[in-house]
């Protein structure tokens, strides 16, 4: 597994190496600052100032936020495959889910990767983190769809 040989700073760094390339190469530029943190079974990716001038500008009205919106939405939609490509040769975990969000007035985008196993613990276990993970507010299991 990964997260035996790299620390969680590196993979956080990796990720976040793998989310600009595709913005570069998928969307044609990349944004002007990138985080990933790894908490529990979740990736969190969120990019500041990636919004294109001509996006910029188009944000400004109600109807090209909504258009920005779509748009984005469609073509992170269409790029979910890849997405998973990239990651899992990093985490070595299985991913659940990709959901993304995208914020005109901020020029943020928020992507939020669900995994199939605690990835944070593989780190505890290991001594790799001197961060303790949060504690989830209710401890009850999260209920599972029929």
């Amino acid at each position: 597994m990964a997260a035996q040989t790299l620390s969680k700073g590196q993979m956080e760094a990796r990720i976040c190496e793998a989310f600009n390339r595709f913005e570069i190469d998928y969307m044609g530029r990349g944004p002007r600052q990138i985080k990933a943190y790894i908490l529990q079974d979740m990736i969190i990716v969120r990019m500041v100032g990636f919004l294109s001038p001509s996006e910029r500008k188009l944000a400004e009205t109600p109807q090209g936020v909504e258009q920005i919106k779509k748009l984005r939405s469609m073509l992170f939609e269409n790029a979910k495959a890849d997405i998973e490509a990239m990651i899992i040769p990093i985490i070595q975990a299985d991913i659940v889910s990709i959901h993304s969000d995208v914020s005109t007035k901020s020029g943020e985008k928020i992507v939020l990767i669900t995994l199939g196993s605690n990835l944070e613990e593989c780190f505890q276990q290991a001594g790799q983190t001197r961060r303790k993970a949060a504690k989830p507010v209710d401890s009850k299991p999260m209920l599972q769809a029929p």
